[in-house]
């Protein structure tokens, strides 16, 4: 898959944002140049032409006319003009100036644009009057003055300065580049360790410590948080299924080794065929408490197993609690009976939660079994079913028994934990049904607690989110 890369892109965009504003500067300092170049040659123009009209004198004869002496006039070489008279007669014109006519007499006043020998003229048109003997004759003459000028200069002043600001702005893009790559590059070193650091985790040491650089930006702070907290979280995951796997040895090696004892000794000497009998009863008693130990594990896993294939099989659906119960009672009456204790199932039936039926009929089994094996004889286990809360069912399995140690009691949801291992053996507990339990209340959404007093009882209280019906919502607001 191809890669991008942060630091070419910040590169990229703020060059191309430089380079947007660099135009537009360019553009902006080329019409301001422009704008600026022919006002000051407008200026000048004008000057020039009022140094003509200055030069319009009284001629010197009877008859009140003017002429234009040039032999005070110090105008550029390239410069042509042409004063005429009010009837368009030509008073006199620039030496260079050929024919009178390209620069016409008639129009209004004002600036122009024309052409002379193939050279581009910026000229300026005035009518403007002449007085001669104001105080006495008072005649007043009505001239035409045409000046023009190159503009070559104008448009080389125009084009030095549109390279000017092309090349600084040039100079600047390539700066900016070079600077901020820099910049980047520098900032992104503590990107570089955090990678470096998150490379050193490895199986054999699953330990992060977000470099001190990293922690100090805002921005990255709450990654390398997520990272640590994410490790932290595998390392554990991982322990615990190491310590399952131990444990989970420790108890199929000890279900084999009683089972490979019994045939031993079995097969010592000689026996009858009562005695082959109880041996091979025995041994297959063992399997049997193996086989619940395996069937046990593999339904902690399946539950403990975040797979597309686990959610399909065990999707939560609206499942009515009571009825859960009462079915688990059901299924363990025999038990219950032959040890001599009642079960009861109470509650509300129009509550239910969002969780797979299976499950909550392992939940049921797995708990009411727990508190029948430790109830003394006569005695009851009661689940109950009623609202928790707002938007929370309320499941309570409650008995009489002998209760649980208190130095037990917060082990008990510890897989292959036995408060009681003689009792446990002898029940063909393994020590895995509360923490099953545990596992099915957690993805579900919900929590379990345990409350015990020794000689008093236990109570088993799990807490599920509501599945809010049309019906339960009635049954709520009763």
């Amino acid at each position: 898959m191809k890669t991008n890369s942060i630091e070419r892109r910040i590169v990229v965009t703020v060059v191309a944002v430089q380079l947007a504003f660099a135009i537009c500067i360019t553009v902006f300092g080329f019409l301001y140049e422009r704008h600026a170049q022919f006002r000051s040659f407008d200026i000048a123009l004008h000057g020039k032409a009022d140094s003509v009209f200055g030069a319009v004198q009284e001629a010197d004869d009877t008859s009140d006319n003017v002429v234009l002496s040039t032999e005070d006039l110090r105008l550029p070489h390239n410069d042509v003009f042409v004063v005429r008279d009010s009837n368009g007669k030509v008073l006199g014109i620039s030496g260079n100036l050929k024919d009178p006519s390209v620069l016409s007499g008639s129009g209004p006043d004002g600036h122009f644009m024309t052409s002379i020998d193939e050279h581009r003229y910026r000229g300026l048109r005035l009518h403007v009057v002449r007085t001669i003997d104001p105080g006495s004759a008072n005649v007043r003459h009505t001239l035409s003055i045409v000046y023009a000028a190159r503009t070559g200069g104008v448009h080389e002043a125009i084009n030095d300065a549109l390279q000017f600001f092309a090349f600084t702005n040039l100079a600047l893009l390539l700066v900016t580049a070079l600077l901020v790559s820099y910049l980047v590059r520098r900032s992104m070193k503590p990107l570089d360790e955090l990678a470096r650091e998150a490379g050193r985790v490895s199986a054999p040491e699953w330990r992060f410590t977000p470099p001190e650089s990293v922690v100090a930006i805002k921005e990255l702070s709450p990654v390398a948080h997520a990272i640590e907290g994410a490790v932290q979280r595998l390392e554990l995951s991982l322990a615990q299924q190491r310590q399952f796997l131990g444990d989970a040895a420790h108890e199929l090696k000890t279900a084999v080794a009683v089972i490979k004892s019994s045939l031993q000794l079995l097969i010592m000497r000689t026996r009858s065929s009562e005695e082959y009998r109880e041996g091979v009863a025995r041994a297959e008693s063992d399997c049997t408490r193996m086989e619940d130990l395996v069937g046990r594990m593999l339904a902690l896993a399946r539950i403990e197993a975040a797979t597309p294939e686990n959610a399909r099989e065990h999707a939560p659906q609206n499942t009515a609690l009571l009825g859960g119960a009462q079915s688990a009672i059901e299924q363990l009456r025999p038990i219950a009976e032959m040890l001599q204790v009642r079960m009861e199932a109470s509650g509300r039936a129009e509550l239910s939660a969002m969780i797979a039926p299976d499950m909550w009929q392992t939940l049921c089994t797995n708990l009411l079994l727990n508190a029948v094996q430790y109830s003394a004889p006569g005695s009851t286990v009661e689940a109950t079913v009623s609202s928790g809360g707002r938007g929370v069912v309320q499941c309570v399995f409650a008995d009489h028994g002998q209760g649980i140690p208190a130095e037990s009691l917060r082990h008990v949801f510890d897989r292959f934990y036995r408060g009681d291992p003689s009792r446990s053996r002898a029940s063909g507990g393994a020590g895995l049904g509360l923490a099953i339990c545990k596992a099915i209340a957690e993805q579900a959404g919900g929590s379990i607690a345990i409350e015990s007093s020794p000689g008093a009882g236990t109570t088993v209280t799990v807490l599920l989110p509501l599945a809010v019906s049309h019906t339960t919502a009635e049954a709520i607001s009763v």
